[in-house]
């Protein structure tokens, strides 16, 4: 029994040793990983301005595509600024309004910091 007790502590000490190396591996990789994510931040971080026309023209595609329950005219709640006499709390609940035509006139004028 002895010998069996051994030979099942070399097994679990060269498991344990397998699964350090193991996990080593995997930490040199989760850096190199977050390195390479990291740096492709750094080089891409502000977007061109055609993508970002592209990412509002896409938008208004889903929302006009795929209206809920076909109600397209309730899309146009995104489209223009909300009418502040129809919905009179709005601006308290909402403290930054934002619709997909002002977003288009702020990448037109350049609002956003892109290449």
């Amino acid at each position: 029994q002895g010998d069996a007790g051994l030979g099942f502590i070399n097994l679990a000490q060269r498991l344990k040793q397998s699964f350090d190396e193991a996990c080593s591996d995997m930490k040199i990789h989760e850096e190199l990983a977050a390195y390479y994510v990291l740096q492709d931040f750094k080089n891409h971080s502000r977007p061109h301005k055609q993508e970002l026309l592209k990412v509002l023209k896409d938008l208004r595609q889903l929302v006009y595509k795929n209206p809920p329950n076909g109600e397209v005219e309730a899309m146009v709640f995104f489209e223009e600024p909300v009418d502040p006499e129809v919905f009179a709390d709005y601006r308290d609940i909402i403290q930054k309004p934002m619709d997909l035509r002002k977003i288009s006139k702020k990448i037109d004028e350049g609002s956003y910091m892109t290449y």
